[in-house]
């Protein structure tokens, strides 16, 4: 598909989701909502790729076989994580009400919006598995590594906002 194609289509999602009463209300919450889906799919890619190497390293050895049988689990993966998980982010208001929740409130539904979407996914996973299967270890690995990226780039943007205020407040 060439690139003026993704473009297109890019601009008219975030045009669907920037309507009135749609899903997502401002630019920045589609930017927000990209930028989680970008660092699930990072974070369930580490998480393959780590496992990968421990097999390769402890368990079996290196064949083409396995290497492919991975690249297909992180599409597989990749396809029932992140439907899950931003339907559950936009279900709970991330992209709407989440910049109003206090600090400590705003941890507590990430948390909570990052559980329930792992859960969603693994058992999504777990009742198509003969479809949908893939490394149950790299889901663990990849769940802990998207919490502890959601809530880390949640809370540096607090800090961040919280340091040019105060630099504002000098001048």
């Amino acid at each position: 598909m060439p690139a003026c194609a993704w473009k297109g289509l890019l601009l008219r999602c975030v045009r669907f989701m920037e309507g009135k009463g749609k899903i997502v209300k401002t630019m920045g919450g589609v930017f927000r909502l990209c930028a989680d889906a970008v660092m699930i799919a990072v974070s369930f890619a580490i998480a393959i790729v780590l496992r990968y190497m421990w097999v390769v390293e402890v368990e079996n050895g290196f064949h083409d076989a396995l290497s492919w049988q991975y690249l297909e689990y992180y599409c597989r993966g990749v396809g029932v994580l992140l439907p899950a998980c931003v339907g559950t982010f936009v279900f709970l208001g991330f992209y709407n009400r989440g910049r109003f929740y206090q600090s400590r409130y705003k941890i507590l539904t990430i948390f909570q919006g990052v559980t329930l979407g792992y859960l969603i996914g693994g058992f999504v996973a777990l009742y198509f598995a003969e479809f949908w299967g893939f490394s149950r270890v790299a889901l663990v690995g990849s769940y802990l590594l998207s919490l502890g990226l959601l809530i880390g780039a949640r809370m540096w943007s607090s800090i961040w906002r919280l340091i040019v205020n105060q630099e504002n407040n000098k001048n």
